[in-house]
């Protein structure tokens, strides 16, 4: 991954890339079969990083003596994906499968259009919205139907872990926009702003229904944390209670 809003060095994670030039038949080919496999799981799928279908980041393989790799995520190249053809197979071969575009970070006018050309939802996350820009793209006034609404991804901290490690301005902004006094009401304002926004689906992690802090987060990029990906949802949480409350607010509050 080049740099980015989590790591200015960008990210070096040692995967193979597809060599569409050479063998794009074979990999449609395997795509539909894996497409084929989540359609039998899932109601719907999202395509990480989505923009690498219009054009993907390539660092170099080099490595020392040793075996061991030495390319820094800054040298690598933008090149061209399958693009329009890929998202057409999946329109025309799986017509009922519901695809999320994750189209975070910065984009290329290739990687917009071709979200837009699909016709697949794209992602609107609230923890970005609050930059004082009241243009900014992630705020709920702004969000298009053709959306899903999410309050953090599994890359976000949680809402209270948000709200104790945000810059002040965005928390400010943030307060007056909901219309709050106290700062400390922002992560249920929050949740209830991706829930009332226009985004055809909204999305809440279960550690934002908790009110869970950082402890719960489920990654952070970019980074070597003996915590990532190991959250687990405790013993005794999932109650009616809780159950009474998300359908409430679903359901009762906003016709989800």
């Amino acid at each position: 991954m080049p740099p980015d809003a989590f790591s200015d060095k960008g990210q070096i994670w040692n995967n193979p890339v597809y060599a569409w030039s050479k063998n794009e038949k074979g990999i449609f080919d395997f795509w539909r079969e894996r497409l084929i496999q989540a359609a039998r799981l899932y109601d719907g799928v999202r395509i990480d990083h989505f923009r690498a279908l219009a054009d993907y980041y390539v660092v170099p393989a080099k490595h020392d003596p040793s075996g061991k790799h030495v390319s820094g995520a800054k040298e690598g190249e933008w090149r061209r994906g399958p693009g329009k053809p890929f998202t057409d197979m999946i329109r025309k071969e799986f017509p009922g499968l519901y695809v999320i575009a994750e189209d975070l970070g910065e984009l290329s006018e290739a990687a917009i259009s071709l979200v837009a050309e699909s016709g697949f939802p794209g992602m609107k996350v609230l923890q970005f919205a609050f930059s004082g820009d009241p243009g900014n793209p992630y705020l709920p006034h702004n969000i298009p139907p053709n959306s899903v609404c999410f309050t953090g991804t599994h890359d976000n901290d949680t809402l209270v872990g948000w709200l104790r490690s945000a810059p002040r301005k965005e928390r400010l902004f943030a307060m007056e926009y909901l219309g709050l006094s106290a700062q400390e009401d922002l992560p249920k304002a929050m949740l209830a702003a991706a829930l009332s926004s226009r985004a055809d689906t909204a999305i809440v992690p279960l550690q934002d229904w908790l009110g869970l802090g950082s402890e719960a987060r489920m990654n952070k990029p970019g980074v070597v944390n003996k915590n990532n990906w190991k959250w687990r949802c405790p013993a005794g949480a999932l109650t009616n209670r809780l159950a009474a409350r998300i359908r409430r607010q679903t359901e009762g509050f906003y016709g989800r």
